[in-house]
Order: structure tokens, then C-alpha cells, then sequence
């Protein structure tokens, strides 16, 4: 069936159905389908990653996600600090202020003696104002920074969060989850889609979703 332009895919067993919405294009090699187990049977079954196996693609477990991100958190924190160290160095320099005076003359030195003469000269002097106000405003620049860091992994930290684990599922009752699955380069390469097919064990049940993969899938 269809859904706002998206492909609906559902697979009915006597004791469970799998819905399967449209996988989202590729993202570095990966894509993301979200799916809905229904436990049509009388007792408790347990759902997650493990349950599914396919012949193309492999489930980009949770823990593996995260320890990604966190890796990631870890390179950006020390940018944002490499980042802040010079906003302090440059609001230091910022109170050191250099004035270039130039002056130019003739010297008279008696009958037939004289020339012209010129040259410039360099004072330094140093501005607590100005390297305060320097201070204050690389302090708001490197907090505001911060924020929007903290922000990004929070997003990015939620956005793994949908993805599927280990849940059980009472007699009657539902989950929804995001997987993550990574598709093999060769197959994104190649010229022509791949077949593929998604084994999905839902207590006794084997749900097979078949369809392709790479080019066109």
C-alpha cells in the first residue's frame, strides 16, 4: 500500500505482522527503515536487531551507532577547544596596541653641508580596556559555540535513540523502531539494483521481505 508517497510493505503471520515504511536514501553508505512488530500471539515475544538477517545488508547495531557518535563528540570537543584557546590568544593581543610615527627633515651641518633625512619609529603600549572588552566578547564567541555543539550531539544522540533494541512485546500490543542498515559498497556501486531479502524472526514466525538493493532500490 501507500502512505503520504511512501511504500507500505506488510507481511501477516498467525503470530505477528511486520510493517516495513520506504527506506530513506542512502547516507554514507547507510539508509534507515522504520518498522512496526505486532505480537499476535498469546505470550511475550522479544523483538529487536538480532531478529533480522538479510542477504545484502547488515543491521548497524545501537551500540554501535553511539560509540560512533561518541567518537565523534570527542574529535569535535577538540576542535571546540583548539577553537577557543585562540579566541583567548587573539582577545590577549587585542590590548596590545602599536602606533607607527614617521618623520622626515633637513639637516643643516654648515656652508655646502646639509641633506634630508626621514625614518619611522614604533611605540607599543598595552590596553586593559581593550583586552577586557576583547575577553568578553571571545568568552560570549566561545560559549555560544559550546551551546550549539551540546546541541548537535543532543540531536544526533535522539536520532540514534529511535533506533530498534531488544524489546518485549506483550500478547496484543505493538513497537515501532527505526533500523539502521549498512549496504555494502560494491552493491551501492554497481550499475544494476541487487536482489535481496530481509529474514524477520517474530517468535516462531519468519516474515521474508524481498525485494532490491543498490541502483534503483
Amino acid at each position: 500500500t501507500m502512505e503520504s508517497g511512501a511504500q507500505i510493505i506488510t507481511s501477516e503471520l498467525p503470530g505477528s505482522t511486520v510493517v516495513m515504511r520506504t527506506p530513506e536514501p542512502f547516507e554514507g553508505g547507510r539508509t534507515k527503515v522504520f518498522f512496526t512488530f505486532v505480537n499476535n500471539g498469546q505470550a511475550p515475544v522479544n523483538v529487536g536487531p538480532e531478529n533480522i538477517t538479510s542477504t545484502q545488508i547488515a543491521v548497524v547495531s545501537y551500540d554501535k551507532l553511539m560509540a560512533e557518535q561518541k567518537s565523534s563528540e570527542g574529535w569535535d570537543k577538540f576542535v571546540g577547544v583548539l577553537g577557543a584557546l585562540g579566541n583567548s590568544l587573539s582577545a590577549t593581543d587585542a590590548g596590545r596596541q602599536s602606533t607607527v610615527t614617521s618623520y622626515s627633515g633637513y639637516a643643516d651641518c654648515g656652508y655646502r653641508c646639509g641633506g634630508t633625512f626621514s625614518g619611522s619609529a614604533v611605540s607599543r603600549t598595552y590596553s586593559p580596556y581593550a583586552a577586557q572588552q576583547a575577553r568578553l566578547q571571545a568568552e560570549a564567541q566561545n560559549a555560544a559555540a559550546a551551546a550549539t555543539m551540546h546541541e548537535d550531539h543532543e540531536v544526533a544522540r535522539n536520532a540514534i535513540a529511535a533506533n530498534l533494541r531488544t524489546t518485549t512485546v506483550l500478547p496484543g500490543h505493538y513497537i515501532t523502531g527505526m533500523l539502521t542498515f549498512e549496504v555494502p559498497r560494491a552493491v551501492r556501486r554497481a550499475k544494476q539494483a541487487s536482489p535481496m531479502a530481509l529474514y524477520i524472526r517474530v517468535g516462531s514466525d519468519v516474515h521474508v521481505l524481498k525485494g532490491y538493493t543498490g541502483a534503483i532500490g
